[in-house]
């Protein structure tokens, strides 16, 4: 029995260091050319899927479920809402302001695209990785912990590293926290396109160049 556990707990640890570690090392170090984060991202994506179909994941182990969802979507509102005001006042307090950009044809891709990381991010950090790392660690504490730590790990690629780290671990200390409490990936992943939508897309905190270069044109 005890062989098992500890066979099965190295596994995951494994599964975790390939899926979550070594692909951004690989983008850090130039070892992948960071023009195919995307790529890396979704084969990523497609290992996962991998995973959770040959260890018969059912819904509900992914937080795809109705159980408690009134409670929960109160709390994911309030949650998003309180985000909203931080992420506004954090722009407020660094001097940044919303680029004067229409809503043309160009800009709208930007914005599927940051929608559609942002679901599958929420799918491998909180949908598979909590229950990896609850399987390894007893305290909730540290699980909410380690996955904020490479929630914000995965963000190193990005320029203006000093703000977007800090920014993403109290960010996914909040989206592994509530999620821990209520686990439902389709509110916590509304939650973070919204707020991504503010982060990434209205104060340019990850990628300002390519909506400056919109706003220019």
């Amino acid at each position: 029995m005890q062989d098992s556990y500890t066979q099965n707990m190295i596994n995951d640890l494994l599964q975790i260091i390939i899926l979550f570690v070594l692909p951004v090392a690989l983008l850090y170090f130039g070892i992948i050319p960071i023009k195919y984060r995307m790529l890396a991202l979704c084969s990523v994506m497609v290992l996962i899927l991998s995973v959770v179909a040959e260890e018969r994941w059912t819904l509900k182990d992914l937080g795809i479920s109705i159980d408690g969802i009134s409670q929960a979507m109160i709390a994911y509102t309030i949650f998003t809402v309180i985000g909203i005001y931080a992420i506004s006042a954090f722009a407020k307090f660094l001097n940044r302001k919303p680029p004067n950009i229409s809503w043309k044809n160009e800009y709208f891709p930007i914005l599927l695209v940051h929608i559609a990381i942002s679901v599958l991010q929420e799918f491998g950090f909180r949908g598979f990785l909590m229950l990896k790392l609850e399987a390894i660690f007893i305290s909730p504490t540290i699980v909410i912990l380690v996955n904020a730590l490479l929630f914000s790990f995965s963000h190193i690629i990005y320029p203006n590293k000093k703000v977007v780290l800090s920014a993403t671990f109290v960010g996914g200390l909040g989206f592994a926290g509530i999620y821990y409490l209520f686990p439902n990936l389709i509110l916590v992943s509304v939650s973070h396109v919204i707020l991504n939508f503010f982060f990434i897309l209205r104060y340019q905190f990850l990628s300002p160049q390519k909506v400056e270069r919109l706003a220019s044109e």
